[in-house]
């Protein structure tokens, strides 16, 4: 029997294939992960709630935002119809293109309405990566190595978490550094 080392060696496309899809993964876990530092800066106090302390609640509700739009574009009835409408790949690129729009609202945002609006797109994109990456990744997957390369989409989302924490700590005393953290 073949080690699943061997058997993605020997199938290089594979892997390369179910890596690429993961990115989707990276999204979520970047754009998770970078929210609540950013919270935090005075920067960001100042650029989008006028130099104003943010309420707990406002906070909750900009970090909130984000999984609402996941929430609604996970559901099966969207998630599925954009799968089978579009087929898999596009549906990733759609995601990933809607990701990006809504990083782009959130750098350039001066309010928090707006910030909320740029993570609800955000959340939007990345509710279609996250049912829709697994199951291409599956898809594409030759089935002794299934199972591994179905991992990659978690650990897309582990590496985006320290990327985006890490990205957080070096602009944290920046001037206006909150608005290079969250860029996709």
């Amino acid at each position: 029997d073949m080690t699943v080392f061997e058997i993605l060696a020997q199938q290089p496309r594979s892997l390369l294939v179910a890596s690429f899809a993961a990115l989707g993964g990276f999204l979520f876990g970047l754009d998770t992960g970078y929210i609540g530092p950013v919270l935090e800066m005075s920067s960001f106090e100042r650029d989008i709630h006028g130099g104003k302390t943010l309420s707990p609640g406002t906070k909750g509700f900009i970090t909130g935002s984000f999984s609402i739009g996941c929430v609604i574009t996970s559901v099966p009835v969207i998630s599925g119809w954009c799968m089978d409408q579009f087929g898999r790949r596009r549906t990733i690129i759609l995601g990933a293109c809607i990701f990006g729009c809504g990083g782009l609202v959130q750098d350039v945002s001066n309010s928090v309405a707006e910030m909320c609006i740029g993570r609800l797109i955000s959340g939007f994109g990345t509710g279609m990566l996250s049912t829709c990456v697994p199951v291409y990744q599956t898809e594409v997957a030759p089935k002794e190595t299934r199972g591994a390369l179905g991992t990659l989409y978690q650990l897309g989302v582990t590496l985006g978490i320290l990327v985006a924490v890490l990205v957080d700590f070096s602009q944290r005393h920046a001037e206006a550094g909150w608005r290079w953290c969250g860029v996709p």
